[in-house]
This record gives structure tokens, C-alpha cells and sequence, in this order.
């Protein structure tokens, strides 16, 4: 097969004879491939913040991962078919755009299933994403400088009829980051809330929808991720998956971090940056190997007990995507107002 120019990650690199209206077939069974090309489109960085690229050609990813293109080319097809890889956004950092985020443990909640997660979710629109574990949820929340995370995670805890919550991170904590300082023109912003929306689309779909050429797009992207403003990220959903466990190993200790990255080479997600719970998500195949791999990674300088938590599903609730263009524009007023139709 020919070898074309670079795909867009944002439409996962399909050819156009896959685009097109998603049907998923039930849960879909993963090997290592296909671990790895998840792994690969995260891209965390030495430190421990995701860099996922904004184009990546099929023939980049193969020599990645050992295989050739073609196969790479029907995996991500695959993926997005069975629900698995919803596509890609671009996860801005909270500084830069000027507001706070956040992530709250909820213990003892126990929605049935991602449906019922996003159903309790629909009444709190600066809830970004929410991981459903096996007896807790783990929750991200936004913020504008001038609310206090906790009381927001307190009204989300008697919603979920949660037991408990515990604070897993709050950005206005992190220590300072390249692209806090970053000078972003209105144009960035529109460009940023468009590369959220609807994961699956090419980036030619996003500049038609800015009314800006393709090359210029690309290059306002690049120069975004490029300066730590933020970076490309999957939309993954474990409840597609079949046959694998979803693993979260929690540390006990902040410094813990370098040591998870050693013991799970294999992670898909983590051990994240400065001021947030070392935490890594791994695939793994049974429950021997989950406590196989947790006694061996505890043994590692740094690392100590770890906690393991399993993964059922994460859900992306809608409404946190007109929140965010709201509250971007508010906390910047001498920006020219951002059109209605970005955040529709």
C-alpha cells in the first residue's frame, strides 16, 4: 500500500474509506499491539505529563512499535470501530488558559455502569472526564480562580452517594511548567476549544470550521504543544475492552514516581507530574499478574505500598466543552467574544 503523508491524529489516522459513522460491536479483545499503539499515542515525557503528537505518520508509529504500517493502519481502524479509541483532543494545561483543575477520589460510589456515571455527572458541566473504578470514582473538575475546589467535590460526593472524598491533586499547587506563560491570541483559544470536539474529525474538518487554511491550523497546533500549552490525548473507553484487567497502582508516596515508570515500562497512563498522586494504569491479564507485579514494583527504592485499583471505564461527560469555552472567555474580557458555533 502507498505510503501517504502524515495523518492527522485527530482522525486516528483512518483512511477516508473508514470514516464515517461508528458502529460498535460489543467488547473488543486487545493484544500488546494494540496496548502499545495506545501507549504510543499518549507519549508521556520524562516528566510525566502526556506529549501526544498532533500528526504522526502511519510509517512513524510502525517503526515504533516493530510492525508494519499497514498493520498499524487497520489496528486504529479496528480501535475506533469497537468504541475503544473514541479519537483524539487536545488536553490544554489550566494555567495558561487561566483556570484551575483538579481531581477528587470518591470511595464507596458505585454508579452501575459509565451511563450512570455520566447520567449523575450531567448536573456538574465543569466535570471534564471521570474514571469508574470497582468501589471509587476518580473525578477531574475545573474551576475558575475564584472557587474552592473542594467545596465543588463535596457537592459532587452527595450526588454520588460517595462515603468519603479525598483530594488527589489541585493545579494551582503544580510547580511552574513551560507553558504556564504563554502568550495565547483569541485565535489560539478558538483553535484550542475546536480541537476538543468531536475526537474522530480530520484537522482539514477543524480549519474549515475556523475559516483558516489547513497548513495554518497545523502550524498553530504544533507551536501550542510544542510550548506546553497542552498536548494530544486519546479518548479511551475500558469498557470496550475485553479479556484484559485495567490496573491502577497507587503510591502512598509523592516520590514515587520515577520508580513506577521503571517497574511498569508497559503503563498506558502515568505516573503523572509534579503535585499529583503517583498513579499508573497497566493492562494486565489476571489477578496473579496484578500481584505479581505490584510485590515486584514495591520492592523498588521509592516505590512502597502501592494501591491497587481496578478500572471498569472512563467517561467524558458533554457538557463540560460549552463550560470551558464560557469560562476561558470570561476570565479573558479583552478578547473579541468567542463565536457560538465553537461550542456548538
Amino acid at each position: 500500500m502507498e505510503d501517504g503523508p502524515p495523518f492527522s491524529v485527530g482522525s486516528c489516522g483512518r483512511p477516508r474509506s473508514f470514516i464515517g459513522p461508528l458502529r460498535h460491536h460489543g467488547p473488543v479483545e486487545l493484544d500488546r499491539i494494540d496496548w502499545k499503539i495506545l501507549q504510543d499515542l499518549y507519549r508521556w515525557d520524562a516528566s510525566n505529563l502526556p506529549l501526544g503528537p498532533l500528526r504522526i505518520s502511519l510509517r512513524e508509529l510502525a517503526d515504533c512499535i516493530g510492525i508494519h504500517r499497514n498493520t498499524v493502519q487497520l489496528r486504529l481502524a479496528a480501535l475506533r470501530r469497537g468504541g475503544v479509541l473514541e479519537g483524539m483532543v487536545f488536553e490544554p494545561r489550566p494555567r495558561p488558559i487561566g483556570l484551575i483543575r483538579s481531581g477528587y477520589l470518591f470511595h464507596g460510589a458505585r454508579p452501575s455502569d459509565g451511563d450512570s456515571l455520566t447520567d449523575v455527572l450531567e448536573a456538574f458541566p465543569f466535570v471534564s472526564s471521570a474514571v469508574l473504578c470497582m468501589d471509587d470514582v476518580f473525578v477531574h473538575l475545573w474551576h475558575m480562580t475564584d472557587r474552592v475546589p473542594s467545596q465543588d467535590a463535596e457537592t459532587i460526593r452527595l450526588a454520588l452517594g460517595a462515603k468519603e472524598v479525598l483530594e488527589g491533586y489541585v493545579s494551582s499547587r503544580f510547580a511552574p511548567e513551560p507553558g504556564d506563560t504563554a502568550r495565547l491570541s483569541p485565535d489560539d483559544i478558538r483553535l484550542i476549544l475546536a480541537l476538543r470536539r468531536n475526537p474522530s474529525r480530520s484537522m482539514a474538518a477543524v480549519a474549515r470550521e475556523l475559516g483558516l487554511p489547513t497548513h495554518t491550523v497545523e502550524r498553530r497546533a504544533a507551536k501550542l504543544i510544542r510550548q506546553g500549552v497542552g498536548a494530544m490525548v486519546p479518548r479511551f473507553r475500558p469498557s470496550r475492552v475485553q479479556g484484559w484487567i485495567l490496573v491502577h497502582y497507587v503510591a502512598m508516596s509523592g516520590r514515587a514516581a520515577s520508580g513506577l515508570a521503571a517497574a511498569f515500562p508497559d503503563r498506558v497512563i502515568g505516573p503523572f507530574g509534579s503535585g499529583q498522586i503517583p498513579t499508573v494504569m497497566v493492562p494486565l491479564s489476571n489477578i496473579a499478574e496484578v500481584e505479581e507485579r505490584r510485590w515486584k514494583a514495591e520492592q523498588l527504592p521509592g516505590v512502597g505500598p502501592l494501591r491497587v485499583v481496578l478500572v471498569r471505564d472512563v467517561v467524558y461527560p458533554e457538557r463540560f466543552e460549552e463550560w470551558l469555552a464560557d469560562s476561558v472567555e470570561s476570565v479573558q474580557p479583552d478578547w473579541t467574544r468567542i463565536e457560538t458555533a465553537v461550542r456548538n
